[in-house]
């Protein structure tokens, strides 16, 4: 015999009332130094540097990195990234994580500039990152 509904609704609605709230997600500290390893080691791979680069972005926006700051800091990566001296089969997972960046964590003209990074090193041409605001190559 199924219960009445509205012997039901009150034992939901105590149960919404009073939730048990779970403590916050605190993710790794996780460094530039970290991301440039796992990109551009000889035994890197695409999945590894993405998700390295996800936990680092996941940790700045933790603490609360943004705006110029987080500007700054991507600049900072994606010349990094283009300047890595790797061995030809790494330069995909290179180039595939600047794309990522200008994709998934740049905005505006900052993401325009990285993607142009991104085509240019595909290219094989002279990496231009002026436009970043970072001196690099």
């Amino acid at each position: 015999m199924a219960l009445p509904l509205a012997l039901l609704v009150p034992a939901l609605a105590q149960d919404a009332a009073s939730p048990d709230v779970a403590a916050p997600i605190e993710f790794p500290v996780v460094t530039q130094d970290q991301v440039l390893a796992a990109c551009t080691a000889a035994d890197a791979t695409e999945a590894g540097c993405k998700a390295v680069m996800a936990d680092y972005f996941a940790y700045l926006q933790q603490i609360n990195v943004a705006g110029p700051d987080l500007e700054a800091l991507i600049a900072a990566l994606v010349v990094a990234l283009a300047q890595a001296d790797v061995a030809p089969h790494i330069k995909a997972i290179v180039i595939a994580a600047v794309e990522d960046i200008g994709t998934k964590y740049a905005t505006g003209e900052q993401a325009a500039a990285i993607m142009q990074i991104a085509y240019t090193m595909a290219a094989g041409g002279t990496i231009k990152t002026g436009a970043l605001g970072v001196s690099g190559a």
